[in-house]
């Protein structure tokens, strides 16, 4: 199973929201998310992942065609069957990239034309030692390496997650009547969601002036490191 992050949003509206990229093919996407959206809903979809060293994305135009709700210890939401209904040339291109690895690349003959031969000598024992120590070396760096990718994948994976936890929040205030008591001035605690094994906690504060009020909604996580993350929004009377 694939994670890749993801940022959608139905067709004409204004908002985004994200997700996450189970499983992908061809011909469309599996995904998860905690918003409930029904069946045959049209959506415009940015699907990000890594290309070398750099971040890259191909953008589709699909269909919900099945959805089925989750539940795991560490996860709640929804899972969700995509079907493109359109994408472009370029785009297609990318996915391709995604499902099969660099296309196009030259395969280089074992042996090109010219090339000197081997020699038929052995090796002696301190040219298998160097060797080994040059391997060693670079095993090392290489692992290092890995380590440093694995941790800054997780931390841009939970950076995500909590983007899109902290929209949905701040979109179901701004959802509410301007005088809810939800929307009375001061701070307020709004649970917590646990996401693979991550918990974020989510709480907003409002600031009521003459009319106005300003919503700010932060979530705040931990995955050895404290983090958090805020949105602001107006509403006006």
């Amino acid at each position: 199973m694939i994670e890749l992050p993801l940022e959608y949003r139905v067709m004409d509206a204004p908002h985004a929201h994200g997700g996450l990229v189970v499983n992908v093919s061809e011909k469309g996407l599996l995904i998860h998310s905690i918003k409930d959206m029904p069946v045959g809903l049209k959506l415009n979809v940015a699907v990000l992942f890594p290309k070398g060293y750099e971040l890259s994305h191909f953008d589709v135009s699909a269909e919900i065609i099945w959805k089925d709700y989750h539940l795991t210890e560490d996860w709640e939401g929804y899972v969700y069957g995509l079907r493109f209904t359109q994408i472009l040339r370029e785009d297609r291109w990318k996915l391709k990239e995604l499902l099969n690895g660099p296309i196009g690349s030259d395969k280089v003959s074992p042996h090109p034309r010219g090339e000197s031969q081997l020699s038929n000598r052995g090796f002696t024992l301190i040219e298998v030692l160097i060797g080994l120590i040059i391997l060693a070396i670079g095993l090392l760096a290489i692992a290092g390496m890995q380590i440093s990718s694995t941790r800054g994948n997780f931390s841009s994976k939970n950076l995500t997650q909590a983007n899109y936890v902290a929209q949905d929040g701040l979109e179901s205030l701004e959802a509410l009547d301007f005088s809810s008591a939800n929307l009375q001035q001061g701070s307020h605690g709004d649970g917590s969601t646990s996401i693979s094994g991550v918990v974020f906690n989510r709480s907003y504060t409002v600031v009521d002036n003459s009319g106005r009020k300003t919503i700010t909604y932060t979530v705040t996580w931990s995955d050895g490191t404290a983090h958090n993350i805020s949105f602001s929004t107006i509403r006006s009377q």
